[in-house]
């Protein structure tokens, strides 16, 4: 599968201001028709069965939809695992390939299927913490990412996720930026996300509701780590 993780560290991402929204801030919008002009899928979204148009589809070079699921994780400070991301929205948009309207963009009706995917995984993530499912091993790679960063107790990974992306929008877009994309405040006060005081103090009732939580997190353990799985290729 390509790789979607060369950002530098010294070389921060640009990304939009923090935006209002529940839980992983808003999906985008369903797209509506666009008037008369039509557009054409890709051949194999018009694969006769399922099967081939999953295969049809790894034998295209996949990674444009790689990048777009990194950076709609990005862009909605959601930490799922990348890969697993890109894997099922493959799935989903080759099982509803037969509601492709030619009057939506292409791109329009894929990000859509994006964000249903990211949802799905939202709410599998809260049914296997309920159900006491192992995360097991291989980890994935966001929860490598916070046991190196964060010290979280291995078996606690995936509730700390949820956690994070149960963080109200604010605390939880500062804290994706600040620790898990590693991009200093004073580059964010830069972008207008507001000021460096008013970025900490988010931040800090971050990681102190984090530190709350039996999860092997202490704040004064905290240690940025590189490699972020969420590093996008060619910023």
């Amino acid at each position: 599968m390509p790789d979607a993780r060369s950002h530098s560290p010294g070389d921060p991402p640009t990304v939009p201001p923090p935006e209002e929204g529940g839980e992983g801030g808003s999906p985008a919008p369903s797209p509506e028709r666009g008037g008369s002009e039509t557009h054409h899928p890709p051949d194999w979204l018009l694969s006769p069965t399922l099967q081939d148009a999953v295969r049809d589809s790894l034998l295209k070079d996949p990674r444009d939809l790689v990048r777009q699921v990194a950076a709609r994780l990005r862009q909605r400070a959601l930490l799922l695992d990348p890969e697993r991301g890109y894997l099922c929205t493959l799935a989903r948009i080759a099982m509803y390939r037969g509601q492709f309207d030619a009057h939506v963009p292409l791109e329009e009706w894929m990000s859509a299927r994006i964000d249903e995917t990211l949802e799905d995984l939202l709410v599998r993530d809260r049914e296997d913490e309920r159900a006491g499912v192992s995360i097991g091993k291989p980890y994935q790679s966001r929860y490598e990412y916070l046991i190196d960063a964060l010290g979280i107790l291995p078996e606690k990974a995936r509730l700390a996720c949820i956690m994070i992306n149960q963080l109200d929008d604010s605390r939880r877009r500062v804290f994706f930026e600040a620790i898990v994309l590693r991009t200093p405040l004073r580059e964010l006060t830069r972008m207008g996300w507001g000021e460096r005081e008013e970025l900490t103090q988010l931040l800090n009732e971050a990681l102190r509701a984090l530190a709350e939580q039996p999860i092997g997190f202490r704040l004064q353990e905290f240690r940025p780590a590189a490699g972020s799985p969420f590093d996008l290729e060619g910023d």
